[in-house]
């Protein structure tokens, strides 16, 4: 087959089933990507892109993640961020945001405190920006509930609140 006739099949000029396997075969692939026919020995957590998909973003952008993922996870180990034994209790960070107000933060982040002003109430969008920034338990709070703000110790990069 050449590769234009392939390129065709990719983009949707193709059979829904392979006539080896008898798998589906979604739009973006080919049939022979799609006869699961290699055997994978895959460890937990490990994780298998499908070709359409490697098709559809490129290798380079899976090649640019790994290869960013693994400097930082080299940088998390020599800064002595990974392994030993955990913590019983997470330190707070020094924003001094107490439990009370992280309560307080809880119950504006829910529906019924977001309809009701939440975080403008009480001036406590700075404070909630600041302890977001620097302390990681109140960072994963706020990405649990859909809202990350920028980055903690430990955090990821998300989407920034307005100020």
């Amino acid at each position: 087959m050449d590769e234009e006739t392939q390129m065709m099949m990719a983009l949707g000029d193709a059979e829904t089933v392979d006539p080896v396997s008898g798998n589906d075969v979604p739009p973006g692939s080919m049939p022979e990507e799609v006869r699961d026919d290699i055997d994978a020995r895959l460890s937990e957590g490990e994780y298998v892109v499908p070709a359409d998909v490697v098709r559809f973003f490129g290798v380079r952008v899976f090649e640019e993640m790994r290869k960013e993922a693994k400097m930082g996870l080299a940088q998390m180990d020599a800064d002595g961020r990974i392994g030993g034994q955990p913590s019983a209790e997470q330190p707070m960070g020094n924003t001094g945001i107490s439990d009370e107000e992280v309560a307080q933060l809880e119950q504006m982040l829910s529906a019924q405190g977001m309809a009701n002003g939440g975080l403008a109430k009480g001036g406590m969008l700075d404070k909630l920006i600041n302890a977001a920034t620097t302390d990681p338990m109140v960072n994963s709070r706020l990405k649990a509930a859909g809202m990350p703000v920028k980055m903690a110790v430990g955090g990821v990069v998300g989407q920034q609140m307005p100020t």
